[in-house]
């Protein structure tokens, strides 16, 4: 065998690499350190060879390449891109021509929510961004769950405030709190002009217990005043009721005992009244002030 024969595969190739080809993979499969000098200069210094570590890299790689042979590939625009060019990426990856293109499936519970005017502004939005009628999807969801979950805290802090209206009526009507409660919605009845007007108004009123207040004091001042007369207003709220009570023990004479020796029936109609109306302003049992 001649030298150039034995020398062959032992000394530096057009790379100058002094490695072998059997050099190159190791046992394990894994790359010599340095394996790239083999390569052209060309192609020695590509950064996509530096992930390539082992034979199997190479092997997997091209695979992977190959697999991807034939399918539709979409550059990015470059930072410096245009509007233009970005436009076009966008309608490359599935966004719609034109913003009335994006469908929205709205529930009918949430149709006054997301008025129409409101999926317009999305549809604007959303086309501005590039996105596809895909990428919408989830943002949609969310945006149905935000309005569903903003609605139930709604509906919550709604039913506090008539549950707080009816506590602060009721401890400032007592007794009286039904009958007055019957006068308001009497005079709602028949001085609103419909069904959607009534409820609109009970609806306010339900959380505004102040201003409940003041439609049933007027309407007990017509009563008293003989304007409605087929309402009975025998029951007092507390205020009234010791307001009254205390102008009835203030009788001349009731105070002292006086009144009781002069006109011990008067006296006994008085005690009897103050004790029904301290009653009416305490409903649970108390003792009744008496007069001596």
């Amino acid at each position: 065998m001649s030298d150039d024969q034995g020398n062959a595969g032992t000394g530096p190739d057009e790379s100058g690499s002094t490695l072998t080809a059997p050099e190159i993979i190791k046992d394990d499969g894994t790359l010599a350190e340095g394996w790239q000098g083999i390569l052209p200069e060309e192609l020695r210094e590509d950064a996509s060879l530096k992930t390539i570590n082992s034979f199997h890299d190479l092997a997997k790689g091209f695979v992977h390449a190959k697999a991807q042979v034939g399918k539709d590939r979409v550059a990015l625009p470059g930072e410096k891109a245009t509007d233009e060019e970005w436009a076009e990426f966008d309608s490359l990856i599935g966004r719609p021509k034109t913003a009335d293109e994006y469908r929205f499936d709205v529930p009918d519970e949430l149709k006054d929510h997301f008025k129409p005017e409101v999926l317009v502004a999305m549809r604007t939005v959303f086309h501005k961004a590039g996105l596809s009628q895909r990428n919408t999807e989830p943002l949609w969801a969310f945006l149905q769950k935000l309005a569903v979950d903003e609605r139930a805290e709604q509906e919550a802090s709604q039913e506090a405030d008539r549950n707080d209206a009816e506590n602060f009526l009721r401890k400032r009507w007592g007794m009286a709190y039904e009958e007055r409660k019957h006068i308001v919605n009497r005079m709602i009845a028949e001085n609103t002009d419909g069904p959607d007007e009534q409820e609109a108004l009970l609806a306010l009123l339900g959380n505004h217990a102040v201003a409940a207040a003041f439609i049933a004091k007027l309407g007990n001042h017509f009563i008293e005043a003989k304007i409605v007369t087929d309402i009975a207003s025998d029951k007092k709220s507390p205020k009234e009721a010791i307001a009254q009570a205390e102008e009835l023990r203030a009788t001349e004479g009731y105070l002292s005992g006086k009144l009781k020796d002069a006109d011990p029936a008067k006296h006994r109609r008085i005690t009897e009244e103050t004790t029904e109306l301290y009653k009416q302003a305490h409903p649970e049992p108390v003792e009744a002030r008496q007069g001596r």
